[in-house]
């Protein structure tokens, strides 16, 4: 009887190690929000989640082929140029670190979109004009009297021709007028397309400014990449330790127990050192998420004030 209990005891204890930092930090998870205020056209799907979030268009075969992010506001727009969404099945993912992804259906799509209001003008209804009555026979009025004729008017005299005046002197030349500056390119655009043209400008520094900042934070990018695959790696590791200490368990081979369990904790250990190291470095990447989510919010404003904008995908 102590020999299955002793073998359980160590079980559970592995568990808890390997697991523990994992099952802790999902249980400290938020889910993405829901899906609102959606919009979808033949080109483009506009909508509202969680700020932030990282949106992906998936088509049938599991294959992301549009993606975009969320702004600061939760607000997000992705354009396709060849695609037709509206006759398209697809998928929308929505994902953000510390968060559980989420993933709506081409139906849940279209049934969060916006139902049209319905018209409270009733139809024109044309009421048939009752006929005119006819109009009373008018009496003949009776005919004017002749007028007499006026006495003829006596021709008037002829006017004498004034006298010629004496030639004035040669007119003085008027002064040249200044020559006028020519107009700078734009003057004669409207204030609309000035406005167009100075957010198109902004959002052209924008982007240059992201490119500088995601260059200069590249190698913590790496890292973190990096730090990702070998956590995702020793978790593999982890899973196969653990199955190989359940088959010790149910022969009661307790010193491969230990051996296993020994192991178990090693690995962990060197899982949540990992994690550490990226949970560390993920705030070094929040200028690059702010100068992302500049470039959106002024292609959202371009986008206002020009709807034929589309707007381009960050790299």
């Amino acid at each position: 009887m102590s020999m299955g209990i002793k073998p359980a005891l160590l079980v559970a204890a592995a568990l808890t190690v390997a697991f523990g930092g994992e099952v802790n930090a999902m249980a400290k998870s938020h889910t993405i929000g829901k899906l609102t205020q959606v919009k979808l056209s033949k080109h483009r799907l506009t909508g509202k989640t969680t700020k932030y979030a990282r949106i992906k268009l998936v088509n049938a075969q599991g294959k992301s082929f549009a993606s975009g992010k969320a702004n600061r506001v939760g607000k997000f727009k992705i354009t396709v140029k060849k695609q037709n969404l509206t006759k398209l099945s697809f998928k929308l993912a929505a994902s953000k670190p510390g968060f559980k992804s989420r993933t709506f259906s081409n139906k849940q799509i279209k049934r969060a979109q916006a139902k049209p209001a319905k018209p409270t003008t009733t139809p024109n209804v044309t009421v048939p004009s009752q006929p005119d009555k006819p109009n009373k026979p008018v009496k003949p009025t009776t005919p004017a009297k002749p007028v007499k004729p006026s006495k003829p008017v006596k021709p008037t005299k002829p006017v004498k021709p004034s006298k010629p005046t004496k030639p004035s002197g040669p007119a003085s030349p008027a002064n040249p007028g200044k020559p006028t500056t020519p107009s700078r390119p734009g003057n004669n655009l409207s204030a609309k397309d000035r406005q167009i043209a100075a957010k198109k400008a902004q959002i052209e520094a924008a982007k240059q400014n992201y490119y500088q900042v995601k260059k200069q934070l590249q190698p913590i990018s790496d890292q973190i990449e990096a730090l990702t695959t070998e956590i995702h790696k020793q978790l593999n590791n982890l899973r196969v330790i653990q199955a190989d200490l359940k088959v010790a368990t149910d022969n009661h081979d307790t010193q491969k127990m230990a051996t296993l369990t020994e192991q178990a904790k090693i690995i962990s250990d060197i899982i949540a050192a990992k994690q550490d190291q990226r949970a560390d470095l993920y705030p070094k990447l929040l200028p690059l998420e702010d100068a992302r989510t500049k470039v959106s919010s002024l292609m959202d404003e371009l986008w206002v004030l020009d709807n034929s904008y589309i707007p381009e995908e960050l790299n």
